[in-house]
């Protein structure tokens, strides 16, 4: 029981970090985004 109690955390967090860090994201895709988002509030 004690190794599930910690063997979960870390094993979900290790799957949350090579997420994250999969992730590639650049400047001007972040910039895009933004103003999409921007764009369908003011839709709404």
């Amino acid at each position: 029981m004690r190794l599930f109690d910690a063997l979960i955390p870390v094993i979900s967090s290790a799957i949350a970090i090579w997420a994250v860090a999969s992730y590639s994201i650049t400047e001007e895709k972040s910039h895009e985004i933004r103003l999409e988002q921007e764009a369908m509030r003011g839709e709404a």
